[in-house]
């Protein structure tokens, strides 16, 4: 079998396979191929943010896949990384290790351009996991009555803003919050002024410091006054800017019954009158159900030895043991431990701490050497990143 970057001769065949892979979210009606083909189409003869390749077998195209090229800020540093989507594999050719092999190859041109990490949002995570893919970050979906919102806080102010001053805030923040990737292209179609969605901006001192996208839902088919908001996009840079993107929802309480939105934020319940959601579920213990949380980005360190060079650079040099392989990140390693490849990325990003894997029973390190390596490894940083790929 053969894999190679496809071109716009192998389009037919890509979008087969495409449509067959993601059938739910297709639009099969003639409107929905026509909107597809444009789209991809356009991306294929560029290939500038998107590389597609394909499995050959007997001159035919039986799996695809993209390499998308991100810019991602790790600790405030711009760096590439290696995105890996929209997998597929022509039914008739299932269970012959494809996916895997296409997966091996988007890892392998994602070193020889210098990639330390790749990224990609999992259809299978078992799948993904057993090649060394860990979870990084989480997303919390709150469904929280507009009274119990935050109120304003009397030094921001609030106002609607245009979908591209959103989306300018969107690019701004890449270069400010860990994790976060720059915004694609076809991300940015995303970014509309239309009649359903409204865009708030929070400011502070006249700076946005805050944005979020919201539309209606309705709750009952049989009563327009039944509804709630969705707040589809959320993004602060400020501690005060959720605050006062969710201060305008609050104020829409004779319209909407709860505000459905989403958050890469830790510990949103604490500025919460009341965090429980529409479930009304109660747990053993006197507990009741708050936000959902979510997994969705996987990572996995391609190159250990070279992303804790350009991250650690004020550490001393340390041996990583995991099922397999041992990296030692300079000659005469300080310290040593054993973490399976999966659990690297959230540990080298700093969400979660050393100390954690240890509690989880995942980590391993001699007694001499865990206190230098819990101050190595602190956690404790969030990740944003809402990268839809």
């Amino acid at each position: 079998m053969e894999i190679r970057q496809l071109t716009l001769k192998d389009f037919d065949k890509y979008r087969e396979i495409s449509y067959r892979s993601y059938p739910s979210i297709r639009d099969f009606s003639p409107q929905g191929y026509q909107d597809y083909d444009q789209s991809v189409q356009a991306l294929m003869e560029g290939q500038n943010e998107e590389l597609f390749f394909g499995a050959i077998e007997d001159g035919k195209v039986v799996g695809i896949m993209r390499h998308i090229l991100f810019q991602m800020n790790i600790f405030g540093k711009m760096e590439e990384v290696g995105g890996f989507g929209y997998l597929g594999v022509d039914p008739f050719y299932k269970r012959r290790g494809i996916a895997g092999q296409l997966l091996a190859y988007f890892e392998k041109t994602a070193l020889e351009r210098g990639n330390h990490t790749a990224i990609l949002l999992p259809f299978r995570p078992d799948f993904y996991h057993k090649f060394g893919y860990g979870f990084l970050g989480k997303m919390n979906q709150y469904q929280v009555q507009t009274s119990y919102l935050p109120q304003k806080p009397d030094q921001v102010t609030v106002r609607e803003i245009k979908a591209q001053e959103a989306l300018t805030f969107r690019k701004n923040a890449t270069g400010v919050l860990h994790g976060m990737t720059q915004v694609l292209a076809i991300e940015e179609e995303d970014f509309q002024d239309n009649l359903k969605n409204i865009y708030i901006g929070a400011f502070l001192d006249k700076k946005l410091i805050a944005y979020g996208k919201y539309h209606w839902k309705s709750l009952n088919e049989e009563n327009y006054t039944q509804n709630a908001i969705v707040l589809s996009d959320l993004l602060s840079i400020h501690p005060l800017g959720i605050q006062g993107v969710l201060s305008h929802l609050r104020a829409q309480s004779d319209q909407a019954r709860y505000v459905d939105f989403f958050s890469h934020q830790k510990n949103l319940e604490q500025i919460l009158n009341n965090p429980t959601d529409q479930s009304h579920h109660y747990f053993a213990n006197g507990y009741i159900q708050t936000n959902i949380q979510a997994i969705g980005l996987m990572a996995k360190i391609l190159d250990p030895c070279a992303f804790y060079q350009a991250h650690y650079q004020d550490q001393g040099a340390i041996e990583i043991r995991t099922e397999d392989k041992v990296y030692r990140t300079g000659t005469n390693p300080k310290y040593s431990f054993y973490l399976p490849q999966a659990c690297l990325a959230p540990l080298l990003f700093k969400e979660i701490s050393f100390r954690q894997f240890l509690d989880l029973g995942l980590a391993q390190a001699g007694p001499d050497d865990l206190k230098a390596l819990e101050e190595i490894f602190p956690g404790g940083y969030t990740i944003y990143n809402n990268a839809d790929f």
